[in-house]
């Protein structure tokens, strides 16, 4: 339950100053409240205790190896799927 409020807190924060840093990337408290909510997902402490599944990132970094897209493109195309598969299964959260 912590685990998942953690990260529906860092999403929520993305959304409330995502389009503020958008429209004025000068805006430090925007700014920085980005830059410290990306860090916060990306440094394992949301992961804790809860299973993970990093599946989709590394089939991004094979079609990326095999055909040269980015990355941020290579998951842009899978994740999709990715969600619609897994929605039944996690439905509960």
């Amino acid at each position: 339950l912590l685990q998942d409020r953690f990260a529906e807190s860092i999403m929520q924060t993305l959304i409330d100053v995502a389009p503020k840093v958008l429209e004025d990337p000068t805006d430090f408290k925007a700014a920085s409240n980005f830059m410290w909510s990306c860090t916060m997902a990306l440094n394992g402490l949301i992961q804790q205790g809860v299973p993970g599944d990093w599946a989709i990132h590394m089939m991004g970094h094979e079609l990326t190896a095999l055909f040269g897209i980015d990355h941020a493109r290579t998951l842009a195309v899978i994740t999709p799927s990715h969600y619609k598969y897994n929605f039944e299964a996690k439905k509960e959260k």
